[in-house]
C-alpha cells in the first residue's frame, strides 16, 4: 500500500495536512499572536498545505486562505472543510 492511498475514503496524506492542523489548534498558545498565526504557525500551515494540494487539492484552496489571513477564526473554518468539530470547553 502506498502512502497516499484512500483509507477510509480519505487519502493519508491528506489527513496529515488534517492532523496538523488540529495541532495548530490544540497548541494556539504556541502557534498564534492575538489570534493570527505566528511564524512557527505558519511552517506547519505550509507543511499541511504541501501535503494537501497534492492529495486533497479541493480542500487545499481553503489552505492557502488561511495562509493569507493567518486568522484563528479561519482555522476553524478550515477544519470544518476537513470534517473536524472542535468540542466547546
Amino acid at each position: 500500500m502506498h502512502a497516499d492511498q484512500a483509507i477510509g475514503g480519505e487519502s493519508v496524506l491528506c489527513t496529515t495536512a488534517k492532523n496538523i492542523l488540529l495541532k495548530l489548534l490544540e497548541r494556539s498558545d504556541n502557534y498564534f499572536s492575538n489570534g493570527y498565526l505566528n511564524s512557527e504557525g505558519m511552517k506547519l500551515l505550509n507543511v499541511a498545505l504541501r501535503y494537501a494540494v497534492h492529495t486533497c487539492p479541493e480542500r487545499a484552496s481553503y489552505l492557502r486562505k488561511l495562509r493569507k489571513t493567518r486568522s484563528y477564526e479561519d482555522l476553524l473554518r478550515v477544519l470544518d472543510v476537513f470534517g473536524f468539530e472542535p468540542v466547546d470547553s
